[in-house]
């Protein structure tokens, strides 16, 4: 008589599963094939304004950044709002900080498609070199010191897609673009960091792209470089604040808040973030109050 086989039982919780996945991996940036994977990409096949752009508009091959790409995560939140404000909350929980460490943190904020289904922050976390260009940490003191409008018309990226189906390489293109005068972004200044929240889902240009990017994902290798736009002489040339790459990036994988220790302060009822969360993320036009904690005009970063 033949006895049934005998049915294998997981003995992990939904926690633990979600603990594998929380986090994407580094990997080296010549590795394209491992799926949720990051590193830093050559910052050389980024093309930035050269010493005599005013005069003659060539671009030059970029030189190296400015800062290190120390971490990239991403979390994702049920409420129907993105992330806001997370700076404070995520800065501490990064190992092998010095006090002194200056920090840049880009929080994409890219919506589902109703305002009830999930939200997930890209986050991506840069540390300013120790033997940076002391010119780049003059550009990094005004960019904190301004007002949100000048930041707009000065934080710029790069996309290129290095692998992907054409109609997503079509979309996001590899022209460089100033974020902040097409999708409403936010800045929040702490102790020796700046953070900038962008908010993907109030552009419908920019919301387009991202249901592209979205769909093809898993397909893609995504790189992307940030930097200051240099206007002027004196900035000139330009230097890459950072760079990243991203290898076929599951947005199912982003980990929700509750199976972190970040979740009893992300969710308190009397935070700011909660308060923004609860009342929908602030515009340009609004008079919602920021956390003063982190005041918007001067430079604490």
């Amino acid at each position: 008589i033949s006895m049934p086989k005998k049915k294998n039982i997981s003995t992990e919780t939904p926690a633990m599963r979600n603990d594998k996945i929380r986090k994407f991996k580094r990997s080296p940036s010549v590795n394209l094939l491992l799926p949720n994977t990051w590193d830093e990409s050559p910052f050389s096949q980024f093309q930035v304004r050269g010493l005599n752009y005013l005069e003659d508009g060539r671009k030059i091959p970029a030189k190296p950044t400015a800062a290190d790409l120390i971490a990239l995560d991403a979390l994702r939140t049920e409420t129907g709002y993105s992330l806001i404000d997370v700076g404070k909350k995520l800065v501490p929980t990064i190992e092998g900080l010095a006090p002194d460490d200056r920090l840049v943190l880009v929080n994409f904020m890219l919506p589902y498609e109703t305002k009830n289904a999930p939200h997930v922050s890209l986050l991506f976390f840069y540390r300013i070199k120790r033997n940076v260009d002391p010119a780049f940490l003059k550009r990094l003191d005004d960019f904190c010191a301004a007002t949100d409008k000048v930041r707009d018309e000065t934080f710029k990226l790069i996309p290129f897609i290095q692998d992907g189906p054409w109609i997503a390489k079509h979309a996001l293109g590899q022209k460089p673009a100033l974020v902040g005068r097409g999708i409403t972004t936010h800045y929040f200044l702490g102790p020796n960091f700046i953070e900038i929240d962008i908010d993907v889902g109030s552009s419908s240009v920019a919301n387009g792209i991202w249901r592209i990017m979205k769909g093809a994902g898993k397909l893609l290798v995504t790189d992307i470089a940030f930097l200051f736009e240099s206007k002027t002489k004196e900035q000139l040339p330009e230097t890459l604040l950072g760079t990243a790459r991203i290898s076929h990036f599951e947005i199912s994988n982003a980990a929700n808040p509750a199976f972190t220790n970040l979740s009893k302060e992300f969710f308190e009822e009397d935070s700011p973030t909660q308060d923004l969360i609860n009342n929908g993320l602030p515009t340009k036009n609004s008079q919602t109050t920021l956390p003063p904690a982190y005041p918007t005009t001067k430079s604490t970063c």
